[in-house]
């Protein structure tokens, strides 16, 4: 199957690709930035503004495979964060389901100042501990900044709990070089040690790091490799989570391709702890980045 041109202006274009498998990404071409999405696991893979570097990272070694998600640019962990354990400490899962599945394209806009995207995940009965009836709608804008919002409506007859985060890996010089300073003095749960509710402020965001940051405060990413800040906010997640494998463990993950551990930091809005939506209800969580 050859490339699908899907919308075209005279100045802008979106373009679906079929890559391994028969997965189809949208290639988003237009005068202020170029991006792709994969349709699998309504998965955000590159963004970059026109004259900066990739904001986003995707490991060369990314797989798209059914059940597995793709390392790298931005999976959205639903509608779990982390493990999933049973009464009896069995992990049924990490993460969630939302960033294996296929998203469906609803709708696509381009003007002379952004480009919007409108993809939905919908169902139930998608995994034995979770099974609700769902609508999840994202809507992503690529300009010189990158907006994404979900849209969790509840089809079930009765209140769902769920957890989330948007796993942003973020292209950088090297983690040696960055520092989140927002997050100083911030008290986080560390799952390095095990340690909760501590305090401290970091030099640099090298691994392994793995913290839940218990603030919803807007963050800025300082790298002072490429002499570039990038500032992320969030409405409706009250954590962050930084993490970095760190050389050791990124080296028994075959889609981290080399040396890649010392290319990104993650920093994603999350909700590390259950969120209700009653019946016949609606939560919107978002983000939004830019270079600045």
């Amino acid at each position: 199957m050859g490339d699908i041109i899907l919308k075209t202006t005279d100045y802008a274009k979106v373009i679906q690709q079929t890559v391994d498998n028969d997965y189809q990404l949208l290639t988003i071409e237009h005068p202020l930035c170029k991006a792709s999405v994969s349709l699998y696991g309504g998965h955000v893979l590159t963004w970059q503004p026109t004259n900066e570097k990739p904001v986003l990272w995707l490991s060369k070694t990314a797989e798209f495979k059914s059940g597995k998600a793709i390392r790298g640019g931005i999976p959205i962990c639903w509608p779990w964060f982390g493990p999933l354990l049973d009464t009896h400490g069995n992990n049924l899962g990490n993460h969630g389901f939302a960033r294996t599945n296929m998203w469906q394209l609803k709708a696509i806009d381009i003007t002379p100042d952004e480009v919007s995207i409108v993809l939905f995940f919908n169902g139930e009965n998608k995994h034995s501990a979770w099974q609700h009836a769902f609508v999840v709608e994202q809507t992503l804008v690529f300009s010189t900044s990158l907006s994404q919002k979900l849209s969790i409506e509840n089809h079930s007859n009765e209140a769902i709990f769920f957890g989330q985060a948007l796993h942003s890996y973020f292209a950088v010089s090297d983690p040696k070089n960055v520092r989140v300073p927002h997050l100083d003095d911030v008290p986080f749960d560390d799952k390095v040690t095990g340690e909760k509710q501590q305090l401290d402020r970091l030099k640099n965001c090298a691994g392994p790091i793995d913290r839940i940051y218990h603030n919803n405060s807007e963050q800025i990413i300082e790298d002072k490799g490429w002499q570039r800040t990038i500032k992320v906010s969030s409405n409706n997640c009250h954590q962050w989570v930084l993490w970095n494998p760190g050389k050791d463990i990124a080296s028994t993950m075959a889609d981290i391709h080399e040396q890649g551990e010392n290319e990104y930091i993650c920093l994603e809005a999350a909700n590390t702890s259950w969120q209700t939506i009653d019946t016949g209800k609606v939560k919107v969580l978002s983000q939004r980045v830019d270079v600045i």
